[in-house]
């Protein structure tokens, strides 16, 4: 498998719920949940990928700067 041909993996939010999924970009562009077929336990099929570094401010409680 090329480079080419890699589905480019990364971290989304769920845009209905904030809910964060391993995600992986289809060729057109949109984000699916890795290993949840459905989208989103909130029922959510939308994603939006959030960087590295915003990545750090997130955890299984939410986002680290609303918790402090």
């Amino acid at each position: 498998m090329s480079v080419e041909d890699r589905k480019k993996r990364g971290i989304g939010l769920c845009v209905d719920c904030g809910a964060a999924y391993a995600v992986r970009e289809n060729p057109d562009g949109a984000l699916l949940p890795i290993g949840s077929r459905n989208g989103c336990s909130c029922g959510g099929t939308v994603f939006e990928e959030i960087d590295s570094e915003t990545a750090l401010d997130y955890d299984e409680t939410g986002w680290t700067s609303e918790n402090d």
